[in-house]
């Protein structure tokens, strides 16, 4: 388009600096991003489920009888019972309770509630677990290298009487 002689010029595009535009408040982020978080050696899960809190909230895992891992909210929505304190029965985690039966879809036979699971992957014997619906990412390794190819070492702890610093160097 052609300016005509008493056309005005628009005003300059005025890009916002680091200067000038605060910082969002804290609260605008997520008190736990959509990530993967690690729940717990696979051994664990043998004789069981194992329950934790972990990002606030208390989750379950358990190992079907097909071998199947499961991760999901970990209160029965019944009445509230921990579900850690439950049995694998087949394919089902059953609360201790009154005995309804989770799925590792998290849907319950016995009412046809439903309870939030979540993703899970198994690597060199640890379970994790993705805060969300649907993983936005896999589980991330050691960049061009393959998961396969590596084993896990022998799981140890230790206490040391020194500085954080000492440890990591």
């Amino acid at each position: 388009l052609r300016r005509g002689a008493g056309a005005s010029r628009p005003p300059a595009l005025r890009v916002p600096s680091a200067v000038t535009m605060p910082p969002p408040p804290a609260e605008a982020f997520p008190a736990w991003p959509a990530s993967w978080y690690l729940f717990g050696e696979s051994r664990e899960l043998r004789p069981g489920p194992v329950s934790r809190r972990l990002l606030g909230r208390q989750l379950v895992a358990f190992r079907t009888a097909a071998g199947q891992v499961a991760v999901m909210d970990g209160h029965c929505a019944h009445l509230g019972a921990d579900l850690g304190f439950g049995d694998v029965v087949e394919d089902t985690l059953r609360c201790p309770f009154h005995h309804w039966r989770y799925g590792s879809d998290g849907v319950c036979a016995s009412a046809g509630s439903r309870l939030q699971t979540y993703p899970v992957a198994e690597r060199h014997g640890y379970v994790f677990f993705f805060n969300g619906r649907q993983p936005l990412f896999p589980l991330p390794f050691l960049l061009g290298e393959a998961a396969e190819e590596y084993a896990a070492a022998k799981v140890f702890r230790y206490d040391a009487d020194c500085t954080w610093y000492m440890n990591s160097a």
